[in-house]
């Protein structure tokens, strides 16, 4: 009886554990668009890209 019960995910605690998750992704999709307008590359990779090259790469996209 106990195992059948570990893997119940428990009503509201379901539902709310996915609908934060929800807001979670979008949150980080927009965060993610709003960057990506104002910079080539994310925070990680640019500093990936500089210790590779051993330079500091542009990061801001050219002004149009």
């Amino acid at each position: 009886m106990y195992a059948a019960n570990a893997t119940h995910t428990g009503g509201w605690r379901g539902f709310t554990a996915l609908f934060l998750a929800g807001v979670i992704l979008l949150a980080q999709s927009l965060f993610a668009r709003a960057w990506l307008r104002r910079f080539r590359y994310g925070p990680l990779e640019w500093g990936r890209r500089c210790a590779k090259w051993w330079e500091r790469v542009p990061l801001r996209r050219p002004a149009v």
